[in-house]
């Protein structure tokens, strides 16, 4: 919610003729009629100055999408009355939405010191201190305005998310609690209170909060109805998410999915590649302008070492960087300079210190706004950018829309197209997980791995495994496992997984302990098939030498489907755990299909759920033929897919052939 409306009451009231136009111009004004408006009110205001008169048309221009005018007569407004501190926050409004940050800034504070107890002026500006990241000085102005508008639900909402941002939990939860008790049709502060107890692990508040935020017909409709079905998957409500399912695909096929989660299409049963794509098209289509004069010509770089830049939030103890941390040990220092942008927390801890070792440049741009980060890291004139999250959870991509560097490149974080060539030119994939034959998914160009465009870390130790009864195992009996998060089960995978159970007489199904409210579910489901539930054995988070130490005790891991495994299918590979999976059409269901087969455990690999069952019950039957495979997953260490050297060399050609071609060059993909 913005203030930017026109004073009816001042004291500069004007003519009779003057007072007396105000009911046509509000009513122009109420039905929509802003050009009729606009040219009505810059008559009068020819004819004679009054505040009134020139908030309103430049009111009026602006919703009829004419800035400049609407600035020109704000400009007027302040000229000739420069104690009217309605134009000055109008004005700032204006220049905030057009990016004048600094400007708007010296507008808002003009609008202060002519009346400091006023809240739209701090509202706006605490607005403005959000936008650009600068949390604590916007709860400053929050607080202040509070003290004189405690009943304005936009500014709870607006002091609710900067609480959020600053890790003031109970604070946040007051507020957007506070914003919907006002306004019970809110539907952007219902969306960020179903947020915080998403974060906060309340997931059934959350379904709650994120179904009054799923209004049809509003604006934040889509990244509703998106973060609402993640929830109910990650409840295991699975006839609730196939009914916000449809609602999204509705809105997405019909072109109305702006705000849409296109992460969360990864993981719905019935979203298609197309689909995926249009999510990431229709999400980005308000990414911000690159700005033309923020890079130099590739062409007119001096030569030297490749300069090659990464940008994520999980610079520290996460899969990513689990994952990231051997290539950058066995990167050639004497082709490529590394630097490495962080916008995630800087722990310091053993993964991030490790990061750091690796790499010549390890900059923090977390207290950055997007602008100002953009700026840093043209800076330092790399010749591409490599964007690690798409996305996923506390992705940044206006950086990047801003086109720092020459070429960006999607790789790793995300498992899709970003849908838009402002936040990538290539996206890298490799044959099995995006073949050149499915180009079309992508509006990026493909550039292919020769194996597994996913690297492993070789370094990792493994420790002997626990004891079964310590984990919560049996002490006999064939243990299947599956260690990803709850939201990646679907019914249909869940479903099967009883069947093979049903099909495999004392065997048990190890899971990743999910919210209390989805355990309840899975077991109340397995029971209606006839699976005790001592058979699912439920494991708890653990730091990850445990994990992997613990792995050790599976016979058998049973991917999801059509969100497959990714970091969790290496770290079964490496504990020598073989995992069994289904490929599909889509990149992420395709992820674990590319991980086997670099392990030469292509037959692992299905392409129908009736062929999952089958493989999965003969296996779980044939002592000698899971001997066998188990043999293969443990010799898997010395695949391609565990051999970091030769990828960090893969990798640096495949970027030599990337820079050598260029943002602009031939579409074709590039194949290693």
């Amino acid at each position: 919610m913005n203030s930017s409306q026109a004073q009816t009451k001042t004291p500069h009231a004007g003519s009779a003729k003057t007072q007396s136009a105000l009911p046509f111009l509000q009513m122009l004004m109420g039905s929509g009629r802003f050009k009729e408006a606009f040219l009505a009110a810059a008559s009068i205001a020819e004819q004679e100055s009054n505040p009134v008169i020139l908030n309103i048309a430049a009111i009026a221009a602006r919703e009829a999408n004419d800035p400049a005018s609407a600035d020109r007569y704000w400009s007027r407004c302040i000229e000739r009355f420069p104690q009217d501190g309605n134009a000055y926050i109008n004005r700032g409004n204006l220049l905030a939405e057009s990016g004048y940050a600094e400007q708007a800034e010296h507008l808002y504070l003009k609008a202060i010191e002519l009346d400091p107890d006023a809240p739209d002026a701090r509202y706006n500006l605490g607005n403005l201190y959000s936008r650009s990241r600068q949390y604590q000085a916007a709860l400053g102005q929050y607080r202040e305005a509070l003290k004189h508008a405690e009943g304005r639900p936009d500014l709870h909402n607006s002091m609710g998310c900067a609480c959020s941002e600053l890790g003031l939990t109970d604070e946040a939860l007051h507020h957007l609690q506070r914003a919907v008790q006002l306004a019970p049709r809110y539907a952007e502060a219902w969306l960020n209170l179903g947020l915080l107890y998403r974060d906060t692990r309340q997931l059934k508040a959350a379904a709650g909060a994120l179904q009054h935020a799923a209004l049809p017909g509003d604006p934040s409709e889509a990244q509703a109805l998106s973060e609402w079905a993640m929830v109910q998957m990650s409840l295991c409500d699975w006839a609730a998410a196939a009914r916000t399912e449809a609602r999204l695909l509705g809105l997405l096929r019909a072109g109305r999915a702006a705000g849409v989660v296109p992460f969360v299409t990864l993981a719905l049963p019935n979203c298609t590649a197309s689909d995926q794509r249009a999510a990431a098209a229709q999400a980005t289509r308000q990414a911000p302008p690159p700005v033309d004069t923020m890079t130099d010509d590739p062409a007119e770089r001096s030569p030297g070492r490749i300069r090659v830049g990464y940008l994520s939030a999980d610079l520290h103890a996460h899969a990513t960087a689990y994952l990231l941390a051997g290539v950058l040990e066995h990167r050639d220092t004497a082709r490529f300079e590394t630097f490495l942008y962080s916008y995630g927390p800087q722990t310091h801890d053993d993964m991030q210190n490790r990061l750091r070792a690796a790499c010549e440049h390890f900059v923090d741009i977390a207290p950055l706004s997007d602008g100002q980060a953009a700026e840093r890291i043209a800076a330092d004139r790399l010749d591409l950018l490599i964007d690690l999250k798409g996305f996923t959870k506390h992705a940044r991509l206006d950086i990047g829309a801003m086109r720092p560097a020459p070429i960006l490149v999607n790789w790793l974080g995300y498992p899709g197209t970003l849908g838009n060539r402002r936040l990538a030119d290539y996206l890298i994939g490799d044959p099995v997980v995006t073949p050149v034959s499915q180009q079309a998914q992508f509006e990026e160009t493909l550039a292919l791995m020769p194996h597994c465009y996913q690297p492993t870390d070789s370094r990792r130790e493994i420790l002997p495994p626990p004891d079964r009864a310590e984990v919560g195992l049996p002490a006999d009996g064939l243990v299947f496992c599956c260690f990803n998060q709850a939201y990646k089960i679907t019914e249909a995978r869940a479903q099967t997984w009883f069947a093979i159970l049903g099909r495999t007489p004392g065997a048990v199904l190890w899971l990743l302990e999910p919210d209390a409210s989805a355990r309840a579910a899975l077991l109340e489901k397995a029971g209606r098939h006839g699976i005790a539930s001592e058979r699912l054995v439920f494991a708890p988070q653990v730091a990850q030498r445990a994990h992997i130490a613990r792995l050790q005790l599976a016979d058998l891991a049973l991917d999801t489907f059509p969100y497959t495994s990714h970091t969790t299918a290496s770290d079964l590979l490496w504990a020598g755990v073989p995992l069994l999976t289904r490929a599909g059409d889509t990149m992420a269901s395709r992820v674990a299909a590319s991980i086997l087969q670099a392990a030469g455990l292509h037959n692992l690999v299905v392409t129908t759920e009736d062929d999952y069952v089958n493989a999965a019950v003969r296996l779980a039957g044939d002592a000698q033929a899971l001997a066998s495979v188990r043999l293969r997953a443990q010799a898997a260490r010395n695949t391609a897919l565990f051999d970091t050297e030769t990828f960090a060399r893969n990798l640096e050609t495949l970027f030599s052939r990337i820079v050598e071609r260029g943002a602009h060059g031939t579409p074709e993909p590039i194949v290693l």
